[in-house]
Parts: C-alpha cells; structure tokens; sequence
C-alpha cells in the first residue's frame, strides 16, 4: 500500500532555461494515465482510492525521474517564483 500514497505527474516537465524571463503555466489531469506512484507505476484503482481520501497536495521539483529530488545549478544563479497553485 506505501507504494501507491504518493503520485507525480508524467506530464508537465520543464527543462530549466528553456523558457527563461517567461510565465510558464503547467496543467496535469487528475487522470489515473496522467500519475505515477512512488515507483513509477500506473493503477487506476489506487489513484481513484487516493483521489476519494486526499489528505495533502504538495509540490516537489527534481529533475528526470528523480521528481521529488530537487534541483541544482551547476553555475550562476537563477530564480523560481511561483504564482498559483490550483487543484480542481
């Protein structure tokens, strides 16, 4: 059961600079199709489980795979400002 308390999206990555000085806005579906658990699997069952006893709904950034990893900079400096948050 662990495995299937967290979920990430498969869509809706951005590769950092690639839009830079821009207002970027990301949408992901709450569809089973759309989410991955803990270990990258699909179950429509689980999702819909998990989408009827929704406790907390957070945001993680990382970078391939690795989304609730984080990211880094390899020079320089940069700055991320978010605007809004909307689930629905």
């Amino acid at each position: 059961r662990k495995e299937y308390y967290r979920w990430w999206a498969g869509d809706g990555g951005y590769v950092l600079g690639s839009h830079d000085n821009s207002v970027l806005t990301i949408e992901v579906p709450l569809t089973a199709d759309k989410w991955t658990s803990v270990y990258g699997h699909h179950n429509s069952a689980e999702f819909a489980d998990t989408l009827n006893h929704l406790g907390w709904v957070g945001i993680t950034f990382g970078g391939r795979n690795y989304w609730g990893h984080g990211v880094n900079m390899l020079r320089g400096t940069a700055e991320f400002t978010l605007l809004d948050f909307q689930v629905e």
